[in-house]
């Protein structure tokens, strides 16, 4: 359970259960709001229509950036021939807002199928979404420097561990619907071939992209969404289906999810060898897989709108660094070794 602590405090700044309470109370709001426009999420006049979608033997160009070089690789998005039938059944960890091995279900999931021999690999995916550095409608940027500073801190700690079990993690710079179709080429062909894990999300950017990659790997796998970002699980809140009958106020809410609702048990982290990497990736992915990160100038600023790149003061009082291994420290020295948790109520 320590790490669903790490991602339901340390992302909010706040300590102990009732920040974990707070950031549940946000995503199912959130959902509540959702649920009722994902059968419609995607507006059909915003859908590329038949002839503006692109042949399926059309190559579609993805950019991996890896120290100020650019990698092009031929996509055969949508094309039947770009696996064989009888090659390696693929699964592709799409990390988004979950980057950790512990306390992870999309992880945990992997290495139980691959125990289970229902796929034969595992290849770890995250993608730097031009979408979510765009200009917002009132033109601030959507990710500033700070945020990409402690983006870049996530996915490099996440990277490093990957690597030492004797998997990776293949950054990209680029949509994910364009990236994964990418990754799918070499795989096995066939509607199943294939699995695409990755958090489940409920706002409606998120769920759009969810769309686009589901209709990118049409007919050569299908994407699976599991729930993961909360402290309690959100089929165990206690307000009825689609929490109907959630509490408009917290302290209800906390009250009787403290009283009916149990934390399930964490996942552990793999071990080396659990998710064994493609042997059969395109040269050019294979590049991406063990090169460089993307540096900072690589990452999809707007045009003319790249910020300095955040370095940390030395004087703060706390250096507020990302990834899990840094999560993990903040909160044994929060929670055991300083005992600071014993004096929230007063220093809160």
């Amino acid at each position: 359970m320590v790490s669903r602590w790490v991602w339901t405090t340390l992302s909010s700044f706040l300590p102990a259960g009732s920040a974990g309470l707070i950031r549940v109370a946000e995503w199912v709001a959130t959902l509540q709001a959702q649920t009722s426009r994902q059968a419609r999420q995607i507006p059909r006049k915003g859908r590329p229509s038949n002839k503006a979608r692109p042949q399926a033997a059309t190559a579609a160009r993805l950019q991996l950036r890896s120290s100020g070089r650019q990698h092009c690789v031929a996509a055969m998005a949508g094309s039947a021939s770009s696996g064989a039938p009888d090659g390696p059944r693929r699964m592709i960890l799409w990390f988004r807002n979950d980057l950790r091995l512990r306390d992870n279900v999309i992880v945990h999931q992997a290495l139980q199928k691959i125990k289970s021999k229902e796929y034969d690999e595992v290849l770890p995916v995250y993608c730097y979404d031009p979408r979510f550095f765009a200009l917002s409608p009132w033109g601030l940027s959507k990710t500033g420097r700070y945020r990409a500073s402690f983006l870049t801190e996530c996915v490099a700690d996440l990277s490093a561990q990957l690597q030492s079990l004797g998997s990776g993690l293949l950054v990209a710079v680029g949509q994910p619907e364009t990236v994964i179709a990418a990754a799918l080429e070499g795989a096995a062909t066939g509607p199943a071939a294939n699995l695409v894990l990755t958090q489940e999300e409920v706002t409606s950017e998120e769920l759009a992209v969810d769309a686009a990659v589901t209709r990118a790997i049409k007919g050569r796998g299908r994407l699976v969404r599991q729930w993961g970002p909360s402290l309690y699980h959100i089929d165990d809140l206690p307000f009825g289906e689609g929490c109907r009958n959630m509490p408009n106020v917290f302290t209800p809410f906390r009250d009787k999810v403290e009283k009916q609702c149990e934390v399930r048990p964490e996942f552990p982290a793999p071990a080396a060898g659990d998710l064994p990497l493609p042997t059969s990736l395109p040269a050019e992915l294979q590049s991406a897989l063990s090169g460089p990160l993307p540096a900072w100038q690589d990452l999809p600023w707007p045009a003319g709108h790249t910020p300095e790149q955040h370095q940390h003061n030395t004087k703060a009082a706390l250096q507020f660094k990302g990834g899990e291994t840094e999560a993990l420290k903040r909160l044994q020295y929060y929670l055991w070794d300083s005992d600071l948790i014993s004096k929230y109520f007063e220093i809160r």
